[in-house]
């Protein structure tokens, strides 16, 4: 989604999509104006300018921040919804979790390929992924968490419960809950549902299939059905990864509604064909499908492998939803360089993929 921004103060024509660019300033005149604040510092460090989105889709008419350089100069790509704290999914870093409103529960949820914890190519000595992702977990506080390519399958988290914990064709895919979370809304426990055997890299059978699925019971009476899942990798295995979905749909189809998260190693071209095969509606397009925050993959500023490594970007990892009433928030995480590098080859991040947090409200 690109939105045009004409500045408040030009006289620039503006097209049905533009956008006004404005910014408040706090009132001196009474403490009764402190709703109208000073608005956010981009990552230039200068004030954001307010827009609205005027694409047709969930989040039409919503307000919004964004660097005031974009998008003649690109920006710094800063982006922050404004709303009322009381909004659900306001603002997906915020760790207040869950919420709910006469549209339902509005779930928290983060996915995220950890790379196994190894630190990047560009990465100082003594760099800890392991802890820094600790420190992201706790800022975010997601109400689930679908991991993959995690170390091991004992890998645990303070504050979560973990569902379960399955081999894929690098590491292990694990599924959390958080448990304020599972104590707040389910009538009853969560409980594992389904979980691939031993998965065989050399056997591209669907039935084998690198997914975690868990049931929960919430007090508002709805059953849903979660996944975390790694699916087959590189371009030819399109084919594995459709059969793969198609299981995973036919799997739940009884369920009263049903989200999955992973890293999909999905292509663009894949995606009306696994749309039609599983009626999954794509929480990015949902969401507006804003451009800055489409590739969760992208080697052309992340040299994760080197600086030799095959540059391009892709929207490989994904958040499947079907029979949720909508998706409020979606964002990228984990997607900015860890060092102040001048040269942006020497940026070094968590791991070879930007993660997700977005809200599904089910």
């Amino acid at each position: 989604q690109e939105l045009k921004v004409a500045a408040n103060k030009s006289g620039s024509k503006r097209g049905e999509n533009d956008t006004t660019c404005t910014t408040a300033t706090p009132s001196a005149s009474s403490d009764k104006d402190e709703k109208q604040t000073a608005p956010p510092l981009c990552k230039c460090n200068q004030p954001a300018c307010q827009r609205t989105v005027k694409k047709e889709g969930p989040n039409q008419g919503r307000k919004f921040w964004g660097c005031a350089e974009w998008p003649k100069k690109n920006g710094c790509q800063f982006f922050q919804w404004d709303a009322p704290a009381a909004c659900i999914g306001d603002d997906p870093n915020s760790a207040s979790g869950s919420s709910t409103s006469p549209q339902g529960l509005a779930l928290k949820i983060v996915t995220l390929n950890v790379a196994q914890f190894c630190p990047h190519s560009l990465a100082p000595r003594g760099f800890d992924p392991q802890q820094f992702f600790l420190e992201e977990l706790e800022r975010l506080r997601p109400d689930v968490l679908a991991l993959q390519e995690l170390p091991n399958p004992h890998t645990t988290f303070d504050g979560y419960q973990r569902l379960g914990c399955v081999s894929s064709h690098c590491g292990y895919v694990g599924l959390f809950f958080r448990q304020e979370f599972l104590q707040d809304n389910l009538y009853q426990p969560a409980r594992l549902v389904f979980s691939s055997p031993e998965n065989n890299r050399f056997e591209k059978t669907a039935e084998q299939l690198p997914v975690v699925l868990g049931s929960i019971h919430l007090k508002n009476g709805k059953q849903i059905v979660i996944g975390s899942c790694h699916l087959e990798p590189f371009k030819e295995g399109s084919e594995v990864r459709l059969a793969q979905l198609e299981t995973i749909s036919k799997a739940t189809k009884n369920a009263e509604a049903m989200i999955l998260a992973g890293d999909m190693n999905m292509r663009q071209s894949e995606d009306e064909q696994c749309e039609s095969l599983t009626n999954f509606k794509d929480a990015w397009k949902e969401a507006g499908g804003i451009r800055r925050e489409a590739y969760t993959w992208d080697s052309r500023i992340n040299h994760y492998h080197g600086t030799d490594s095959f540059q391009f970007c892709c929207r490989f990892d994904r958040v499947y939803s079907r029979n949720a009433q909508g998706v409020d928030t979606f964002r990228l995480i984990v997607n900015e360089p860890l060092n102040d590098s001048n040269d942006s080859d020497g940026h070094y991040y968590l791991s070879d993929h930007f993660g997700i947090v977005t809200t599904v409200l089910v």
